[in-house]
């Protein structure tokens, strides 16, 4: 099916943000931050914790200080797209993965903020155990 522009359409849902792949619950949050792995960024910092599951969850936080709510889920829709087109490892075992997001984000080129949370997720997730 292609949309009237030419741009193939994706079915509903197909690229979806399930509940199975985020972290919901607070203690699920504060299990990352004590005991995963943290890695700084300019844009970002990263935190990753080995779960044993069959695939990476993610959970998200944006303070206030990012911007109002307009910047501040714009840069969670921008972190949601950049984890779901992540190539991981197929064999790599599931982790748990919270993303902080710092202020300067909002005004980062898209390019450039994808190149670096990139390599920092998959830094924090290697040679965790």
């Amino acid at each position: 099916m292609v949309a009237e522009h030419g741009v193939p359409r994706v079915a509903r849902g197909a690229e979806s943000f399930s509940r199975e792949r985020r972290l919901r619950r607070r203690p699920e949050y504060t299990a990352v931050y004590d005991a995963g792995r943290k890695v700084h960024g300019r844009y970002a910092t990263v935190f990753a914790l080995p779960d044993g599951g069959s695939g990476t969850r993610l959970g998200i936080t944006v303070t206030r200080r990012v911007g109002g709510s307009v910047e501040r889920n714009r840069a969670r829709r921008r972190v949601r797209e950049i984890f779901r087109r992540l190539p991981l490892p197929q064999e790599a075992p599931g982790h748990r993965v919270v993303v902080n997001v710092h202020p300067r984000a909002v005004e980062a080129p898209f390019p450039e903020f994808a190149a670096e949370l990139s390599r920092l997720l998959l830094r924090a997730m290697e040679n965790v155990r």
